[in-house]
């Protein structure tokens, strides 16, 4: 049962179980002056479930990626990327 979470898999866990439609969640890591940055995309209709009431939600989800990225030696932290307006007015 000590099996190491990454910080990205712990991420793309809770995601895809609180929005609607989890196919379209995408994960870029890069790396910068602060560590490293998980930025999250997903559908449009999902961004308030996931923001949550205030940010509560996201606020909580930050925190315990944070927490789970120092467990494994690197600092994380998440933003989330506004949707594709070109990818948005293709599907239409």
């Amino acid at each position: 049962m000590n099996e190491k979470v990454s910080d990205e898999q712990f991420l793309d866990f809770v995601l895809k179980a609180i929005v609607e439609n989890p196919e379209e969640i995408t994960m870029k890591k890069s790396r910068d002056e602060r560590g490293e940055v998980i930025r999250v995309g997903m559908a449009r209709s999902d961004m308030g479930q996931v923001i949550g009431r205030e940010g509560a939600t996201i606020q909580a989800i930050r925190l315990l990626t944070k927490i789970i990225g120092l467990k494994n030696g690197t600092k994380s932290a998440v933003m989330i990327s506004e949707p594709d307006e070109k990818r948005k007015g293709r599907e239409q």
